[in-house]
């Protein structure tokens, strides 16, 4: 849960403060180290080849895509930044 709370305020401030554009958000223990404290956020450019290797079928047992390559929904709210949105007068 703590997880979630820090990718819904990271998500948020990386697209809106900074700019980026979101297109994948995966929390959970990927890999852990028994004497970490807090959690860590990465984040990485990638191109539709780099989205099409995260989207691809996998057995790996903790990865969020399944065998056939359905990735559940992104848990955390992605918002529009405000330059994407419709201006009143085009409304």
């Amino acid at each position: 849960m703590e997880l979630m709370i820090a990718a819904g305020k990271a998500v948020p401030q990386l697209q809106l403060e900074h700019g980026l554009a979101v297109d994948r958000v995966y929390t959970g223990s990927f890999m852990t180290s028994l004497d970490m404290a807090g959690f860590s956020i990465s984040v990485m450019k990638a191109d539709q080849t780099i989205l099409q290797h995260l989207d691809a079928p996998t057995k790996a047992p903790y990865w969020p895509v399944g065998v056939d390559g359905s990735r559940p929904p992104a848990k955390v709210p992605v918002p529009v930044p405000p330059s994407c949105l419709p201006k009143r007068d085009e409304v």
